[in-house]
């Protein structure tokens, strides 16, 4: 995956892999090393990424106007990073209920349904991430803009 940049093309190099393996099956004369499977992933991995840097990319303008990154303004830009930094931050349960609740769009109730937390343990934890935000957000905004006295 190091050398493709993503799974789906590691997935489909290890195919590849495989069926050179076996193609080799009947002409093989000396037994099967480790070294020589690497040599042959390495030579599939770099077969690969010279076809996907020859192809032309080609991305629908339908997906383009979807991309957020491709909206907003700067700051908007500044902010899903901040929100970004602040979400890498959360234990994987807090992470969770923020998704569940601000991107999916569940209530309190709901996500105390599905986590086992109780609706005010949900409303604390929504709480505390928030805080975390604003004084992330707060901190951002005064290295960015730095007062300057007379």
């Amino acid at each position: 995956m190091l050398l493709l940049g993503n799974r789906a093309d590691a997935e489909d190099a290890v195919q590849d892999v495989f069926v050179r393996v076996r193609s080799y099956h009947g002409s093989l004369k000396a037994p099967v090393t480790l070294a020589w499977l690497y040599a042959i992933a390495n030579h599939v991995c770099f077969d690969k990424a010279k076809r996907r840097a020859r192809e032309e990319p080609w991305e629908p303008p339908e997906l383009a106007e979807l991309d957020p990154r491709r909206q907003g303004t700067p700051e908007d830009a500044d902010r899903r990073a901040l929100v970004s930094s602040v979400m890498d931050q959360l234990d994987r349960r807090m992470r969770d209920i923020v998704i569940l609740h601000h991107i999916e769009g569940w209530t309190q109730e709901e996500i105390a349904a599905q986590t086992g937390y109780s609706r005010r343990t949900v409303g604390k934890k929504l709480a505390g991430f928030a805080e975390l935000l604003r004084a992330r957000w707060r901190k951002f905004r005064n290295l960015s803009s730095p007062e300057v006295t007379p």
